[in-house]
């Protein structure tokens, strides 16, 4: 059958929106999670590069549609302002007895995050986004168990954890990927999810500062 008579193939880009902690937190994170004491071979834990607060999850979007999508969220943050937020305590997904993820809490302004969060997921509705029907959790994932025999391990590693604090300081750079320790924007960013054989690679697709009073 000639190629002529097939439909042409949609171009996609699996995206979701996303912010950063600032550097100097990543740092502090990735030193714990170094110290944690958990076997790669049973946790496979994320590279601190790798690590942030995920907004929005969109699935395959058409890459006709980014354009749209991108004045959408620049519509969406204008004006927000500055976020503070900080890594508050650990735990586990789904529960104890059969972890899959492990995680990091937020703390600090979570409420003015989710804010950002619904104004964000009105605003592109009408671009065939639903807005999602479980309440807005924000977390860092921090590794994905690969071996039950890290229960024990990593059910003692969350309650020796769940009084964690780290950060705690007005987030002046919420986009990592473009910035060098100390160099703060405040940033939403668009990023672009590329599975692998290692595990997931994110690449910036487009950023969109928080810039003005909140």
């Amino acid at each position: 059958m000639s190629g002529k008579g097939k439909e042409e193939k949609k171009e996609v880009k699996r995206l979701f929106f996303a912010v950063d902690l600032p550097g100097e937190t990543l740092v502090r994170a990735g030193s714990l999670i170094d110290k944690f004491g958990i076997s790669p071979a049973h946790v496979r834990f994320v590279h601190v590069n790798n690590l942030h607060i995920s907004i929005k999850f969109l699935g395959d979007v058409g890459v006709k549609t980014i354009a749209s999508l991108c004045e959408k969220a620049k519509e969406a943050v204008s004006g927000f302002g500055a976020i503070r937020l900080s890594i508050k305590g650990m735990g586990l997904f789904p529960n104890h007895t059969k972890p899959r993820i492990v995680w990091f809490g937020v703390g600090g302004e979570t409420d003015k995050l989710a804010r950002l969060e619904s104004k964000l997921s009105k605003n592109i509705e009408c671009l065939g986004f639903p807005a999602d029907e479980r309440p807005f959790t924000p977390h860092l994932t921090v590794g994905r168990v690969k071996s039950g025999s890290a229960r024990g391990g990593l059910i003692r590693l969350v309650h020796n954890n769940r009084e964690l604090k780290v950060g705690d300081a007005p987030v002046e750079v919420i986009h990592l990927y473009e910035s060098r320790l100390g160099l703060y924007e405040n940033r939403l960013g668009l990023c672009e999810n590329r599975l692998g054989p290692g595990g997931a690679v994110y690449t910036k697709v487009e950023s969109f500062p928080l810039s003005g009073a909140s």
